[in-house]
């Protein structure tokens, strides 16, 4: 068993596999340090109540997310032409701003409805941020596959670690100098998903504008249909799957109250870290690394597996 582990570690450090999740865990250890260490400040800033907010809108939020893309921007590691890839990043960021905007309006509809009022009654009046959280947190989500696909790991770090930044910088001065109270928290939380993009958009025009700077339509349209099992098969499952975490906080909210959910909120902030750590880091980099063997280098897949 000693032998069979050297193995495979050996094989994981000539692949780079272990150095780059490494990298990932590493940089969202520390943004999730800092935001830790911030929650002490912050709960003496904003109420309980502040965050039972936040955790609602949250679960809307990432309800809607998970198919904002249709769930096209999975694949993007995955094509073995740059230019396919690049169609699919552009597909990507098309079917976001356009869902976004549809889908604020359906939430926003949702909120007057008898039957979801009690729901959504502590964030009608920050609907009209859903669209923009969306689109920022998508395009992240978005930019952030193209940036694994061309392997820069540190990049993608680095871009976790402006997040945790930008969101307890925002919230802490906007509940500070303005006592912004549950819009600084939920401003802050966008600025957070969101930072990072910009230097995203800039290496990648930088390094690949002739892939972006002419998009076809008919290239677009060849991929969406060569890859169209994403939206028709992995978008049901993520729907049933995030409703899971979505729907409890809305319950919450409904049978007890925001400040029950608040506190609910603050224990799940601490409760996922490790997840964040370990599992989507190993995830990120397993991905990409899968997509270029099973190209290239099948028992290399197996070992990797």
């Amino acid at each position: 068993m000693i032998q069979i582990r050297k193995f495979i570690w050996r094989r994981l450090q000539q692949e780079g596999f272990g150095r780059n999740v490494l990298t990932l865990a590493g940089s969202v250890a520390l943004g999730q340090g800092l935001t830790l260490l911030a929650t002490p400040i912050l709960t003496r800033i904003y109420s309980v109540a502040d965050f039972g907010h936040l955790q609602a809108y949250q679960s809307v939020l990432l309800f809607v997310m998970v198919i904002v893309a249709g769930r096209y921007e999975l694949a993007i590691v995955l094509p073995e032409d740059e230019q396919a890839a690049a169609d699919l990043t552009v597909l990507c960021l098309g079917l976001t701003l356009v869902i976004s905007i549809l889908s604020g309006l359906v939430i926003w509809w949702l909120s007057w409805q008898p039957w979801m009022q009690a729901t959504l009654a502590g964030l009608r009046g920050v609907l009209w941020f859903m669209p923009i959280s969306l689109f920022g947190a998508a395009s992240y989500g978005i930019l952030c596959q193209w940036t694994l696909r061309q392997k820069n790991y540190k990049q993608v770090g680095l871009s976790k670690i402006f997040q945790s930044v930008g969101m307890v910088l925002t919230q802490i001065i906007l509940g500070v100098l303005f006592s912004a109270g549950f819009f600084g928290l939920l401003f802050g939380d966008t600025v957070g998903r969101v930072s990072g993009t910009w230097s995203f958009v800039r290496t990648a025009w930088a390094l690949h504008s002739g892939l972006f700077a002419r998009p076809r339509w008919a290239r677009i349209s060849a991929v969406a249909h060569r890859y169209r099992h994403f939206p028709q098969i992995s978008a049901s499952s993520a729907l049933i799957n995030s409703a899971g975490f979505a729907v409890p906080p809305l319950l919450f909210a409904v049978w007890y109250s925001s400040q029950v959910l608040g506190w609910y909120a603050m224990t799940d902030r601490v409760m996922c870290v490790p997840t964040a750590l370990v599992g989507a880091a190993i995830s990120q980099v397993y991905t990409v690394d899968a997509a270029r063997l099973v190209h290239t280098n099948l028992p290399g897949l197996r070992t990797l597996l």
